[in-house]
């Protein structure tokens, strides 16, 4: 698969690549652990290491930052692209990529902005991207704490 600069959110193909991943990995997580739905199509989701997280998280901030947290629209926006981006940082840890530290800093900046939303009043999909990004919260302090090898 070719690479673009903003690869996984260039072109259709790569987004829907991604897509079909961050599904997968959504409905499949109610049942069973990350690192095993990850092991599983283990050579899918190490494509998503090609991404160059610098650049996806210095293009998302800009966006995040400019997303107005009290319009309903907005805020799930927000969240779901918080959780995108938490999701490849994830399949980093997984693969015990190596990441510099303006890419951690980037991640606890987004860490930051969702925490600070948790009470925020809203829908149905608000209620699901919360749930989702802290599950992806949890599956990085996993992996941060596994040696696989």
């Amino acid at each position: 698969m070719e690479q673009h600069i903003k690869y996984p959110f260039c072109c259709k193909e790569h987004s829907t690549f991604f897509s079909t991943l961050f599904e997968n990995y959504i409905k499949l997580r109610k049942k069973q652990e990350g690192i095993v739905i990850i092991n599983n199509d283990f050579s899918l989701y190490k494509e998503l290491t090609k991404t160059n997280l610098k650049l996806i998280f210095e293009s998302q901030k800009k966006s995040i930052s400019k997303w107005n947290d009290n319009l309903i629209v907005d805020l799930e926006k927000k969240l779901w692209s918080i959780s995108s981006i938490m999701f490849i940082y994830y399949v980093f840890n997984v693969f015990e990529i190596v990441l510099d530290k303006e890419i951690n800093d980037n991640f606890e900046f987004l860490k930051d902005q969702s925490i600070n939303l948790h009470n925020s009043v809203g829908t149905e999909e608000i209620k699901t991207a919360f749930e989702l990004i802290f599950q992806i919260l949890d599956d990085i302090k996993r992996a941060k704490n596994i040696d696989i090898f």
